[in-house]
């Protein structure tokens, strides 16, 4: 939705790249940024599948790589996580999620 990359822009980011399965989460996150009036030269949005996107970028290629409401939804965590360590130069940053915070959800 792009919270968290408008946040890292609002931290000192000098670009964001947002990808996700869902058009309409992109379609979000790109209404948020247009929004905050974001320069569109400091972020994209790419509506993709994470392994086919990220096994096609070079190493290092981000500061840092952001892992929200993702990993435990994939059927190869182990193999998202060896890809995003081969792009991030320096942090890999992930949430979690619990069995007790889906039942507070209603999931």
């Amino acid at each position: 939705m792009g919270t968290f990359a408008y946040a890292a822009l609002e931290m000192g980011a000098e670009f964001v790249q947002g990808i996700d399965t869902e058009e309409k989460t992109i379609e979000r996150g790109e209404e948020l940024f247009e929004q905050a009036k974001v320069a569109k030269i400091r972020y994209d949005f790419k509506v993709d599948d994470a392994f086919r996107y990220l096994e096609n970028l070079e190493e290092g290629i981000f500061d840092t790589v952001f892992c929200l409401g993702t990993l435990y939804y994939m059927v190869e965590p182990y193999r998202l996580l060896k890809l995003m360590q081969k792009v991030a130069k320096e942090t890999v940053l992930l949430d979690t999620f619990t069995a007790a915070y889906a039942t507070v959800q209603g999931k």
